[in-house]
């Protein structure tokens, strides 16, 4: 009878253990899973990185869409990074593994921003740092990285992480330096490009199949224009608004403003109060042109309709 429960007894820890195994291989194996997607992900961040620095884009749009997307893979990088310490992995890899993660994060983001300051290409505030300590950060946690991947190897699921392969790491400092030559800002150039966001007319025109704006009689017209800025990099534009009547009826009347543009974003240029004249037909025409003289231009009908309010 004691051997019988002896034997279910060892029979019950032998079960115990191979559950206890075979649930911290799948832990394992999961975490190596979600490493090596960091990894590979931070492969494809280094890749376009490298690129970037080695071929510089010809214009300075190209260079500040290159650097938004790449900022983008970074914060990939940094949520993956937050999933990367699981608490039954064994050895402390995973959480030796997360904190090498989540330095390379900070690296990246240090050389990135850093870089794109030189350049004014991006306008995240992400802190500044020499580039030379970031890249050496970056190389010494890829290292450590590479050291530790076989440690899950004995342990149950027997994984191996992947090697981390950086471009940049293999550049280093000198390499970097030597890139940075084939970097002139000048050579960005920059096509200033406006876009008509919307116009604004109070009291606002009456419904009408027909293009032109039809506005009740009113002593006088609130108009506005917002535009706004697809190239990148601030710009100086001014706007002219001119009312030219076409029946004779009423007086032309010339608008000027201007303002700052800035990169990737809209401007709403202060309101023309323009006096118009019931029974007036003019033509209104927009004029919205940056510092170079880029810009748009376009023309509406304007008919005034009814009589004077009071």
């Amino acid at each position: 009878m004691v051997a019988i429960i002896v034997a279910i007894f060892i029979n019950q820890v032998v079960e115990t253990a191979k559950a206890s195994s075979a649930a911290e291989a799948t832990e394992n194996r999961s975490f190596a899973a979600a490493a090596n997607l960091f990894t590979q992900r931070g492969e494809a961040l280094d890749a376009q990185f490298t690129n970037l620095l080695v071929h510089p884009p010809e214009t300075r749009v190209a260079a500040r869409v290159a650097v938004s997307n790449i900022f983008a893979l970074v914060d990939e990088q940094a949520s993956l990074a937050s999933h990367l310490s699981p608490p039954n992995v064994g050895g402390g890899v995973g959480n030796r593994c997360a904190d090498l993660a989540t330095r390379e994060v900070v690296d990246w983001r240090r050389l990135l921003s850093s870089w794109a300051a030189t350049y004014h290409l991006s306008s995240r505030s992400v802190a500044t740092s020499p580039r030379a300590a970031a890249l050496s950060d970056l190389t010494a946690a890829s290292a450590q990285w590479n050291r530790h991947r076989g440690a899950l190897v004995g342990q149950p699921g027997h994984v191996r992480l992947s090697p981390q392969v950086y471009g940049l790491v293999s550049l280093g400092i000198s390499g970097w330096s030597n890139a940075l030559h084939r970097w002139d800002a000048s050579t960005l150039h920059l096509t200033p490009t406006l876009r008509l966001a919307a116009i604004l007319i109070s009291p606002q025109p009456l419904p009408t199949s027909s293009t032109a704006w039809i506005v009740p009689a009113s002593s006088v017209l609130d108009i506005g224009v917002s535009v706004r800025d697809v190239t990148a990099a601030d710009q100086e534009v001014s706007w002219t608004l001119t009312v030219t009547p076409t029946n004779k009826v009423g007086a032309t009347v010339t608008f000027r403003s201007s303002g700052t543009l800035h990169a990737d974003g809209a401007l709403a240029l202060r309101d023309a109060f323009v006096n118009v004249t019931p029974g007036e037909i003019a033509t209104v025409r927009f004029d919205v042109r940056s510092a170079g003289g880029v810009g748009v231009s376009i023309s509406h009908r304007l008919e005034v309709i009814g009589t004077a309010a009071g």
